[in-house]
Order: C-alpha cells, then sequence, then structure tokens
C-alpha cells in the first residue's frame, strides 16, 4: 500500500505535471488509488494544506480533499472542504468553477437536482470557454442533472459537448462519460449506441488497468444486458465485476454489481440465490450515502422478500416506496413498476389497483426495451384482473 510519505512524493510530482490544470491534478492523483480507500493520499493532502503558505495552492489542496472525499462517498464534507472558494473573487476562475461543479456532485448523490443546476449555472456564469477542463466537468454534471430529471436527450446533448470539448484540448475521455452515454442510449432505446458506447468504456479502462474502473464497466454492461432481457449474460458480466472487486473498497460500483447479480438470479428463477447479494448491496448502498441508489436497492430487496412469500414483505415494500417518494425523482428506480406490483397484492384491492396504475404510468414512460415491454406486460394483465377495474 502506498503511505502517506509516497502520496506526498507523488503530490509534489502532480503539481508540476498539471501546473495551472487543477482538474488534471485532482485527477491524476486519484487515480493513483486503485486498491483500498484513499485514507494514506488523504493524510498526505492534509498535511501539504497544514504546510502551504501560498493561498492558491492550499487551495489546490482543498480541492484534492473535497475530491478524495466524494471518492469515499463522504460527500456530506464537500460544503465543509470547499468553504468560500466559489464566492472569493480573489481566485482564479477555474478554481471557483471547479469547486461549484464539485459542489453540484454532492447535491447530485444527495438526488438535489435544481440546487446542483444551480451551482452548474454559477459556474458557468465565471467561465471564459468549454475548453476549460473545469468547465467541461460542468457539462458532465449537467448531463447527470439532466439525465436523473428523465430529460435524456437533454442529457446527451451535454456529454457529446463534454466530449468534443476534451478531444479539441488534447485530453483523454474518461470511460465513466462513455458509461453515462451507453445508460441513456439505453434508456432512449438504442440498443446498438448503448452496446458500443459501453464496449468503448470497457476498453478504455482494460488499458488502464484500473479495478474499479473495470468492473464498473463490466457492471453497467451487466445492466445493459438485463434490460436486453438477457439475465444469464447480465450474471456473468456480473460475476465478472465482483472479482475485480477483490481487495477494492467502493461501495457505488459494489453495490450497482451485487444488484446486478440479485437482479440477474430474480429473472433466472433463482430467488434464494438472490437473496445474499440483495443484501449487502443494502448495506454498500447505505454506505455510499446515495440517495437514489439507496431507494433503488430498497425496492429491489422488496420485491425479492415479496416473491419468496416472507412476512415482513408488504412493510418493507411500504417503507421502500416511501422513501422512493420521499425524493420526488423524475426518473424512477428499475425496480419501481414492480414494487408497486407486488405491493398491490398485499394490499386492499381499491389501494392495489391504484398502485397498478401508478406503476402502468411509469412503464409506459420508459424506453422500449425488452425488459421494459415484459414489466408492461405485467402490469397490464394485473390490471385486467382486478376486482375493481370497472372495464373487466
Amino acid at each position: 500500500m502506498t503511505s502517506p510519505e509516497d502520496y506526498g512524493t507523488l503530490i509534489d510530482d502532480a503539481l508540476v505535471d498539471h501546473e495551472g490544470d487543477v482538474v488534471g491534478f485532482a485527477d491524476s492523483l486519484i487515480l493513483q488509488v486503485k486498491v483500498g480507500l484513499p485514507e494514506n493520499l488523504l493524510i498526505a493532502a492534509r498535511n501539504r494544506l497544514r504546510e502551504e503558505t501560498d493561498p492558491i495552492r492550499s487551495v489546490w489542496f482543498r480541492i484534492l480533499i473535497a475530491r478524495i472525499n466524494a471518492r469515499k462517498q463522504q460527500h456530506h464534507l464537500i460544503i465543509r472542504d470547499l468553504e468560500g472558494i466559489p464566492e472569493d473573487e480573489s481566485l482564479p476562475g477555474n478554481l471557483r468553477v471547479y469547486a461549484y461543479n464539485l459542489i453540484a456532485v454532492m447535491h447530485i448523490a444527495d438526488a438535489d437536482f435544481e440546487k446542483a443546476l444551480e451551482c452548474c449555472r454559477k459556474g458557468f456564469e465565471l467561465s471564459k470557454s468549454c475548453n476549460d477542463p473545469a468547465t467541461a466537468e460542468l457539462l458532465s454534471s449537467l448531463g447527470n442533472c439532466n439525465f436523473n430529471l428523465g430529460r435524456y436527450e437533454e442529457s446527451l446533448d451535454y456529454l457529446r459537448k463534454y466530449i468534443k470539448a476534451f478531444r479539441e484540448m488534447g485530453r483523454e475521455i474518461p470511460s465513466r462519460i462513455y458509461n453515462n452515454v451507453a445508460v441513456i442510449q439505453g434508456e432512449l432505446g438504442n440498443a446498438a449506441e448503448a452496446k458500443k458506447a459501453y464496449k468503448t468504456a470497457l476498453e478504455i479502462e482494460r488499458k488502464a488497468r484500473n479495478p474499479i474502473s473495470i468492473s464498473l464497466a463490466l457492471s453497467n454492461l451487466s445492466g445493459f444486458l438485463l434490460m436486453q432481457n438477457e439475465p444469464g449474460q447480465a450474471l456473468d458480466y456480473a460475476e465478472k465485476a465482483l472479482k475485480m472487486m477483490k481487495n477494492v473498497e467502493e461501495h457505488f460500483v459494489m453495490t450497482l454489481t451485487l444488484i446486478n447479480i440479485s437482479e440477474a438470479h430474480m429473472m433466472l428463477g433463482n430467488l434464494e440465490a438472490a437473496v445474499e447479494p440483495a443484501e449487502q448491496a443494502l448495506f454498500f448502498s447505505e454506505s455510499s450515502n446515495r440517495k437514489t441508489m439507496i431507494a433503488s436497492v430498497g425496492l429491489h430487496h422488496a420485491v425479492l422478500l415479496a416473491r419468496l412469500g416472507r412476512p415482513d414483505a408488504a412493510t418493507r415494500l411500504k417503507k421502500a416506496i416511501e422513501f422512493n417518494d420521499s425524493l420526488s425523482l423524475d426518473r424512477q428506480p428499475e425496480s419501481f413498476e414492480m414494487a408497486h406490483c407486488e405491493y398491490a397484492k398485499l394490499v386492499d384491492p381499491e389501494t392495489g389497483y391504484k398502485l397498478l396504475l401508478r406503476a402502468k404510468e411509469v412503464a409506459e414512460n420508459r424506453s422500449d426495451t425488452p425488459a421494459g415491454r415484459t414489466n408492461l406486460e405485467k402490469i397490464n394483465a394485473a390490471i385486467q384482473a382486478s376486482p375493481v377495474n370497472p372495464n373487466r
């Protein structure tokens, strides 16, 4: 494991290699953490901040610390790390822009997309060109915001602008951007384009040999195959991703991988085999501090309990649905419809019918995928069979 002293040397080298480029400085150091949590890098960054007398250089170290806390899923610490930087007119514009972007990232993790959009707007007011790394990162955040708000075309447009800006700057495009493009293409029903983007992301990470990023690419491919009603292939990719995560602590990717394994087992009819990864995903999702992920995993786990006939299924479904509703999401988690269908079976017919109609409304607004069509068929059959359906 790299020691704080060794990370201190890497920080000094990165300052020289990325002079004037705070984004490249932070990115290069975060990429050094390939196994485990970045605790020693955090110690080194805090040591450098404590020793630093130059006010501009101090801001670089504060930004690095914020990035490390984001990597640790400790998004609530970002406001403290960056306090006063976005508003400080004495600082270079790119530092203020990047600080706004990192605060936007925090709001996205907290499912507060309107605040994230406001941070992006303020950042753009300070920027002079999209061909600046800090400003380009705002494009990525805008893509994430619009995706979560269900504005898929706008999201894709922002990510294309990001790719264009990075190409014009001669910078390597991160695999996460292609992963995000793939997810959006999947939501738009463009299966071939989605698969192409996923494979591009995977190829980038295989060259970089970063286990976390490779696992994310494999897990995203697994999620895509689940949408295509290919649970066998999806399970294979997700299990490969899980193997890559051995000795790696990254709760977001671990949660995504485990939930795909559980979902694949459910689709294959192996309900008991789906339990352990679902319960592990519950634990890791809580540690990720991402509310949308917590909601998604909670719904999935509750559906699984209902299909297993567990006595606490109704309580778990009610709690999961209420938590998801509390977030007021525009883009609903994948298990939303099936959670409502399962809960409809456990409540009175009138309440159940309303739950089914809500599930149908969401399902009809999803992209046209094989899994989506299967879910909609199940919902329509349940509505038709409802004893309170006026059209029976």
